[in-house]
């Protein structure tokens, strides 16, 4: 952050499906390195507010106003998503540095990668690109940080069965491994209280699902099938969260994408396939678990106050865990 990126008074942004669209439509790309476009405004008595409007509309923009280079159409759903995540997957580096904390820096640039890879890869998919623009925001909104967490759960065991990462090692971006045995980060943004305070909420393998990356190494999932995984969590939590006619065409979507890995076990040859799809859902069900333990203690938090950010754009970050 430099002073430049510092806003100062803002009044709390409030947006609709509407506005975001309308905004991203009609906004400036303006010349910035991808941090800057999470503004914090600091103030010795307050937690700083954190102006996101920035990141939400670019993501928008890339949602709304897809650009592709390589034709998907002759894939099924499943397959264009599967081609979509190995191409955001490109940018992973083999020899990765350590780090034992994380800066606020560290933790927008995660955010920011999240939200702009999630909103890339929804529109990998034909059928995501042919529904309304107001579903389509409304996907994004509920599954972009656990679409990078998942990913960034998917990296870490692959890695570390290649033996590029160790047993400790959270791989937290493309450049660098955390160190889950020493880990501490800055969370001003989020809370008043020290990191000493908070360890009960940032407990390192609850925080980064050291559960479901030892699952995944044992499953080893290919990369068709861990995009299944992917897809099926992101999805039942956008039905789960909005309900009513999004809950139907989450639904229907999860039914698509189930045929399109029937086939893809058929035609490589591996109709005897119920035991392998047992072993993916084993995967979904206890990373859910595990997400709602997160988030009982993150009710905990809330009833204590220990947690309250002044931040925008609330409809995207309900849920943060």
């Amino acid at each position: 952050m430099t002073p430049s990126n510092i806003q100062y008074d803002r009044d709390a942004y409030k947006s609709s499906v509407k506005k975001i669209k309308d905004s991203a439509e009609n906004i400036t790309e303006p010349k910035r390195d991808a941090t800057s476009l999470i503004l914090i405004n600091k103030t010795s008595q307050v937690l700083p507010y954190v102006d996101l409007s920035q990141l939400v509309n670019k993501a928008t923009r890339m949602l709304l106003n897809p650009i592709f280079t390589k034709k998907t159409k002759k894939m099924s759903n499943l397959e264009q998503l599967t081609h979509g995540l190995i191409e955001l997957q490109w940018s992973q580096k083999d020899n990765l540095a350590e780090v034992v904390h994380l800066s606020v820096s560290d933790v927008t640039q995660d955010m920011e990668r999240s939200m702009f890879g999630a909103a890339k890869w929804m529109m990998c998919s034909e059928r995501i690109r042919n529904y309304q623009d107001s579903l389509k925001i409304r996907i994004l909104q509920a599954i972009w940080y656990t679409w990078g967490r998942l990913e960034r759960i998917a990296t870490t065991a692959k890695l570390r069965l290649e033996k590029k990462c160790e047993e400790k090692h959270f791989v937290f971006s493309p450049m660098f491994a955390l160190n889950l045995d020493e880990m501490s980060f800055d969370a001003s943004c989020w809370t008043t209280l020290p990191f000493e305070e908070m360890q009960y909420f940032y407990v390192p393998r609850e925080l980064f699902y050291e559960d479901a990356v030892l699952e995944m190494m044992e499953v080893k999932p290919n990369d068709v099938e861990t995009t299944f995984i992917i897809c099926s969590i992101c999805f039942h939590l956008t039905g789960k969260r909005f309900g009513g006619e999004i809950q139907e065409k989450m639904d229907h979507l999860q039914d698509v994408l189930s045929n399109d890995l029937h086939e893809y076990y058929l035609k490589n040859k591996n109709s005897m396939y119920l035991r392998r799809l047992k072993q993916l859902m084993r995967i979904k069900e206890n990373f859910l678990k595990l997400r709602s333990a997160r988030m009982d203690k993150y009710e905990i938090g809330g009833f204590f106050n220990s947690f309250n950010p002044r931040i925008s754009n609330p409809e995207f970050f309900e849920v943060l865990s």
